[in-house]
């Protein structure tokens, strides 16, 4: 719609002398409810500089990962997509780690003494939950590595086999853990 309004046809007054002048246009009564230009201002700042340097700063960090780096992203994210611009989406938009303390878990793990993975291991099946928690370690570790064993049941037996996982992708998931950071 146009701010201004003018009239096609010459308007002539009665008590004119006839000569063939146009008038001017009439400015038209401009409405402004005041959300347009609330809604202007507000979406100029919708991302401030450092905020957007930020989800730049994670999308190069995200595009010079490996194809492994990034499926780990992926698997500890929770998501179903590789590529570096939904990764850095997720990442950046909060929208949480899914499988943080399996990560965390199989870091400690693969973090200790060889004398001590195996007990450390052990201590992730203790509790109410426990096991629950050994088993999200083991799948987490099963989807980086693309393996299909199954976890044994005996509780000293799935430590040690997690034990082993965890130092099999304790690289892959460090690296995971810096680019979600």
């Amino acid at each position: 719609m146009s701010d201004y309004y003018t009239d096609t046809e010459p308007q002539w007054d009665d008590a004119d002398s006839g000569t063939d002048t146009q008038p001017e246009p009439v400015k038209a009564a401009r409405r402004s409810s005041g959300t347009r230009a609330r809604g202007r201002r507000r979406s100029r700042t919708l991302v401030t500089s450092g905020q957007a340097e930020t989800v730049l700063d994670r999308y190069e960090a995200l595009s010079a990962a490996t194809a492994d780096e990034l499926s780990a992203v992926a698997a500890v994210l929770g998501s179903t997509e590789h590529d570096v611009r939904t990764l850095t989406v997720t990442v950046v938009a909060g929208a949480g780690v899914k499988h943080a303390q399996a990560m965390e878990d199989l870091l400690d793990v693969a973090g200790r003494d060889n004398a001590d993975r195996d007990m450390a291991a052990l201590t992730l099946a203790v509790g109410p939950a426990g096991i629950k928690r050994l088993r999200a370690a083991w799948d987490l570790a099963q989807a980086l590595s693309d393996g299909a064993d199954t976890l044994d049941t005996n509780p000293v037996q799935a430590a040690r086999q997690l034990a082993g996982a965890a130092v099999d992708v304790e690289d892959v998931l460090s690296t995971a853990r810096v680019l979600l950071g």
